[in-house]
């Protein structure tokens, strides 16, 4: 009985989260180095976030966030191919536009995973 009051919960949320993102045709994908303190002998960690704004009521909602201290298009690509074959996986809607900043590295990691094209 747990378990399918679980799985029940899962879907629920799941269709609640599927309807909202939904409803936000744009998201943004970004990143700050701001929220973590430096560590000694270590590149600094960066949180990569991809969000939507509720415009109606001022809100940023999380789509996904992952952090590290690698920096390059190689593993920002392979975190957001992982976001992307997850909700792929599990039919979560993926937004049409998706806003960066001028990043090289952002750019072109959302162009290789999500439209197959290498800027190089």
């Amino acid at each position: 009985t747990c378990t399918k009051i679980t799985s029940q919960k899962s879907k629920f949320l799941n269709l609640t989260f599927n309807n909202l993102i939904s409803s936000y045709p744009v998201w943004f994908f970004d990143a700050t180095g701001s929220i973590y303190n430096d560590i000694s002998y270590q590149k600094k960690p960066f949180l990569y976030s991809f969000t939507a704004h509720d415009k109606e009521k001022k809100n940023v909602l999380p789509i996904s966030e992952f952090v590290t201290t690698s920096h390059n298009v190689l593993n920002i690509s392979k975190y957001v191919l992982s976001i992307k074959t997850t909700m792929d996986f599990v039919k979560q809607y993926i937004a049409l536009i998706i806003v960066t900043d001028f990043s090289f590295a952002l750019i072109n990691s959302i162009m290789e995973t999500f439209n197959h094209l290498d800027l190089n």
